[in-house]
């Protein structure tokens, strides 16, 4: 069976709002890039799941289990998805309750 993983990102409004300033957003979508770059074709060792977290939500579904972005424009879209919900999300911090749920997963 592969290992089930979950990346919990932070997408609170902070992170766009600081962003031109310390690029934060742009480091937190570049990681998130890479890590689905990374774990492209090694279905068969892992399993991962990738949830966003805001003053809005402790839980924001960029990728569901058993459903990482295969191609170019699919993961163009989680991508887009994580800036698009930094820029709307409320103020707050839903960091330790994202960390609760992910681990229930």
């Amino acid at each position: 069976l592969p290992k089930r993983l979950v990346f919990a990102v932070d997408v609170s409004n902070s992170m766009s709002r600081f962003n031109a300033w310390d690029g934060r957003l742009d480091r937190a979508g570049d990681t998130v890039a890479m890590m689905m770059l990374a774990l492209e074709g090694f279905e068969h060792k892992f399993d991962y799941a990738v949830v966003g977290h805001s003053g809005s939500t402790a839980s924001l579904p960029l990728i569901p289990f058993g459903q990482p972005p295969r191609t170019p424009a699919e993961r163009w879209d989680v991508l887009s998805r994580l800036r698009s919900h930094a820029r709307g999300a409320s103020s707050g911090d839903n960091t330790l309750r994202a960390t609760q749920l992910a681990v229930k997963q």
